[in-house]
């Protein structure tokens, strides 16, 4: 289901190091699955509230948010800007190690 979600998904790790994604996101962002592996969610962010997203992502650790929702530029491959609205929420795997659940649709603009 995760592979072939039409929606981007993304898991990361507590850093907010991407730890998995699917093809939707791959295609949003132009890097694949092994690429992003090597990047964090900020990197992919050409917005100037990375410090505050950095901060909503340590509250969804932490268990100070349930969600997050917010509307991100997203820097393609190819420099171009893309728009996506970002849900988020952390769960425990199996294993109980923490990630966070990202859910990344595409829209026109901001």
């Amino acid at each position: 289901m995760f592979e072939s979600a039409g929606t981007g998904m993304a898991l990361l790790d507590p850093n907010s190091r991407f730890l998995k994604s699917n093809r939707a996101f791959e295609t949003l962002v132009g890097y694949s699955e092994e690429e992003l592996q090597m990047m964090f969610y900020s990197d992919l962010t050409t917005d100037k509230k990375q410090s505050n997203l950095l901060k909503k992502f340590n509250n969804l650790i932490t268990g100070k948010l349930d969600r997050y929702r917010s509307e991100h530029r997203y820097l393609h491959r190819d420099w171009n800007e893309k728009f996506g609205s970002l849900t988020a929420t952390a769960t425990a795997l199996p294993n109980r190690k923490l990630v966070i659940v990202c859910i990344i649709e595409e829209t026109i603009e901001l």
